[in-house]
C-alpha cells in the first residue's frame, strides 16, 4: 500500500475498497482530467479539421507543450502515463514512415 492506502500492485478488491471509502473523489479526479483534456482535444480536432495533418505538424511544438503542461497540472501519475506513451508513439510513427 502507498501512503494513502492505495495498493501498489493491481488488486481489484483493494482498489475498489479504496475508492468506496472516498465517495465522490474518483468523480472529482475525472472532472479535473476532463476539464484539462476536453479543451486540448477540441483544439487538436479544430486544427486537424481546418488545416489537415500539415497544420498539426506546423503546431506540433505548441501542442506538445500544451500536453506537457496538462500532465504537469494533473500530477505524477499522468506524467508517468505520458512518458510511457511517448516511446510507443514514436515507434509507431517510425514504422509508418513519419520520422
Amino acid at each position: 500500500m502507498d501512503k494513502d492506502g492505495l495498493p501498489l500492485f493491481y488488486d481489484r478488491t483493494r482498489i475498489q475498497a479504496f475508492w468506496d471509502a472516498r465517495p465522490g473523489e474518483l468523480q472529482a479526479h475525472w472532472t479535473e482530467f476532463l476539464g484539462y483534456n476536453v479543451p486540448f482535444l477540441t483544439k487538436l480536432a479544430a486544427i486537424l479539421i481546418s488545416g489537415g495533418p500539415s497544420a498539426l505538424a506546423e503546431r506540433d511544438g505548441e501542442l506538445a507543450r500544451d500536453a506537457r503542461l496538462i500532465m504537469e497540472k494533473l500530477g505524477p501519475t499522468y506524467i508517468k502515463a505520458g512518458q510511457a506513451r511517448c516511446p510507443a508513439a514514436l515507434v509507431i510513427a517510425r514504422l509508418r514512415g513519419f520520422d
